[in-house]
C-alpha cells in the first residue's frame, strides 16, 4: 500500500493572513477614463500642475484618479501626474480629494479581534492638452487601463 504524503495543516488565522497580507503591502488603485478612446497621444515630457481652471485654451483628454488606504496624498499626487504624462497630458487640473475612514477587524490566534482604523484617500484630476500646441493626436486602439 502506498503511503500518502502529509502536508502541514494551516489554522484559520494563517489562512486569513495569507489572503489579507497582499493588501497590506501597499496598493494604489489607478483609473484613467479617456474622453475619446479612439485617440491616443504620445507621452509628454512633463506635466504642468494646475489648481484652478486655466485661462489658456485647452481640451480635456481624460480623467485620472488614484485611491489608496496605504499611501498619503503626496504619493497619490505623484502617481496621478505620472499616469497623466504617460497618457499624453500636458497639464492636469486637480479636481478634488476625498477621505473616508473605516475599521478592519483581524481575528487573533489567541482569540478576540484586533480592530485597526484605516483611512482611504482618493485624488482626481482632469488630464488636459493645450489647444495651441502642435502635438497632433494619433488614432490608435487603446489597451485596457493599467
Amino acid at each position: 500500500m502506498r503511503k500518502r504524503k502529509q502536508y502541514p495543516r494551516l489554522d484559520h488565522a494563517a489562512v486569513f493572513l495569507l489572503l489579507i497580507c497582499p493588501a497590506w503591502v501597499g496598493c494604489v488603485k489607478m483609473a484613467y477614463l479617456p474622453t475619446d478612446q479612439s485617440v491616443a497621444y504620445p507621452p509628454s515630457s512633463q506635466v504642468e500642475i494646475l489648481w484652478k481652471e486655466p485661462e489658456r485654451p485647452y481640451t480635456v483628454i481624460g480623467r485620472v484618479s488614484a485611491a489608496s488606504s496605504d499611501y498619503g496624498e503626496e504619493e497619490l499626487f505623484r502617481r496621478i501626474q505620472e499616469r497623466a504624462r504617460k497618457e499624453g497630458a500636458q497639464a492636469i487640473i486637480m479636481a478634488g480629494t476625498e477621505e473616508s475612514g473605516s475599521v478592519v477587524g483581524i481575528p487573533q490566534a489567541t482569540g478576540g479581534t484586533l480592530i485597526v482604523p484605516t483611512t482611504r484617500r482618493k485624488l482626481q484630476a482632469l488630464a488636459i492638452r493645450w489647444v495651441d500646441e502642435n502635438f497632433p493626436a494619433t488614432s490608435a486602439p487603446r489597451g485596457p487601463p493599467e
